[in-house]
């Protein structure tokens, strides 16, 4: 499977968040620094998909939210695939690994 290319991002964080990611990767709950930084990032994404999606249909049930989530991002691999469901697949699991 080909892999994309990361870009590199410069960030800043305060000695106690950082002792904190140290800690993570040091009892192996992450592999580096880097691999806990885009963990929360996506984190922070699908809580913001949720949220907007949240904002607009209040009366759905977290599970439909999440559901909407998944199809929506399902559509957009599917579509950046031209159709073809095999490399769909390939690219929901590239994205699912933080490596698009």
């Amino acid at each position: 499977m080909k892999r994309m290319a990361m870009e590199t991002v410069q960030i800043r964080l305060t000695e106690d968040l950082m002792r904190m990611v140290d800690r993570l990767v040091e009892r192996g709950i992450y592999s580096s620094r880097s691999e806990a930084v885009r963990d929360a990032v996506r984190k922070l994404v699908v809580e913001s998909e949720i949220g907007s999606l949240a904002e607009k249909r209040t009366q759905k049930t977290s599970v439909d939210l999440v559901k909407e989530i998944r199809g929506k991002i399902w559509r957009e691999c599917l579509e950046e695939a031209g159709g073809d469901r095999k490399r769909a697949l390939e690219i929901l699991e590239r994205r699912m690994e933080g490596s698009e």
